[in-house]
């Protein structure tokens, strides 16, 4: 499956876990092209997008924070309800979402300042990274071509200005 643009859908990871087909990467940081770090500064910005989402879930609804003992469809309709939930709470609730829940920029937008969910309890376990030994073609083109969309047709206005903050 691919979106409107032919890029298959993906898992967004930090350098400790593999490039794959389905799954990107930032690029080392070492000997960064200009175009390499609008891609790393593009991907940290939607990964920054889940994590405060995951965490907020996570925070709010502690059935997450737990092993769900239940059969997987069970389990699904576990996630989705809390998932239906948590869209009516923000969209319908003053207080379950409010400015200061999520990360944001400070004034200035050359540092995050963290989200309230960050300072109730989450146990998020660590994923240990996997990483193969060789790192296959389709990878490589697959990174290539988010890194050429973020550069190009996906420009968005204000990249350029946050590289030269050094906010990457």
């Amino acid at each position: 499956m691919e979106t409107k643009n032919n890029f298959n859908f993906v898992f967004l990871g930090d350098e400790d876990f593999a490039l794959s087909k389905h799954f990107l990467r930032p690029f080392p940081r070492q000997n960064l092209n200009y175009e390499r770090q609008i891609f790393n500064y593009r991907l940290s910005r939607a990964r920054n997008v889940s994590e405060n989402t995951f965490g907020l879930l996570n925070s709010r609804f502690r059935i997450l924070n737990t092993c769900i003992n239940m059969a997987p469809e069970k389990v699904q309709c576990i996630v989705l309800a809390i998932c239906a939930l948590h869209n009516c709470l923000s969209k319908w609730s003053s207080t379950y979402v409010t400015p200061s829940t999520y990360d944001r920029d400070n004034a200035t937008m050359t540092n995050a300042i963290q989200g309230d969910w960050r300072q109730e309890a989450n146990n998020f376990e660590i994923l240990q990274a996997l990483r193969p030994r060789k790192v296959e073609a389709d990878a490589v083109r697959n990174r290539s071509n988010y890194m050429a969309y973020f550069n190009n047709d996906g420009r968005l206005p204000w990249q350029d200005e946050m590289l030269k903050r050094g906010v990457v």
